[in-house]
């Protein structure tokens, strides 16, 4: 060992010993925490809330007693009749009306006129406006002019005869006019 590493460990031995006797000097002087045993008042608040549930209690056991007596009043109930008894899957709500649809099986017909005679006259025609083709179970509705349809009903002159996707036929007498949805 060299004389400088001597000295090194000499002055780190010098450090720690004053390292630790002033650790141990200042834990003296520092205040020890006390524990007390006292009980502290409880608050204003939880003292209120206390007060309040145990009115409430006492509200709902002199409720309870007194209606005792009135609960047999009550008598026999009415019983269920056998229409709601055998009812098996739900169905409309029985409060609310319903609408009544026109499917416009009944168009604007004019009486003086006799469908096999006439030609068609094109200009009518243009006047149908196919909104929409809309299926629901089996049958197939066609939106024209905001009147729902569906084939065989009759549009003035004209009758449906099939309804596709893209494209509704018409006819009028042995004609057969197509029209497409949304013109």
């Amino acid at each position: 060992m060299t004389n400088r590493l001597k000295i090194l460990i000499f002055g780190l031995v010098l450090s720690l010993t004053f390292a630790i006797n002033d650790y141990y000097q200042m834990s003296k002087k520092r205040p020890k925490p006390r524990v007390t045993k006292t009980k502290s008042k409880p608050s204003i608040r939880k003292i209120k809330r206390k007060t309040n549930l145990a009115r409430q209690k006492k509200v709902i056991e002199e409720a309870a007693k007194s209606n005792l007596s009135a609960m047999d009043t009550h008598g026999d109930f009415l019983e269920i009749p056998e229409e709601v008894l055998q009812m098996s899957e739900w169905n409309r709500n029985p409060f609310i009306q319903k609408k009544t649809v026109e499917l416009g099986s009944l168009p604007e017909i004019i009486s003086n006129r006799n469908l096999d005679q006439k030609q068609p006259r094109m200009a009518d025609f243009e006047l149908l406006k196919i909104e929409s083709v809309g299926k629901l179970d089996d049958k197939i509705y066609v939106i024209v002019n905001g009147k729902r349809y569906e084939e065989g009903d009759r549009i003035d002159r004209y009758i449906i005869e099939d309804i596709y996707d893209d494209r509704v036929v018409f006819l009028l007498g042995d004609t057969r006019v197509l029209k497409g949805v949304g013109k």
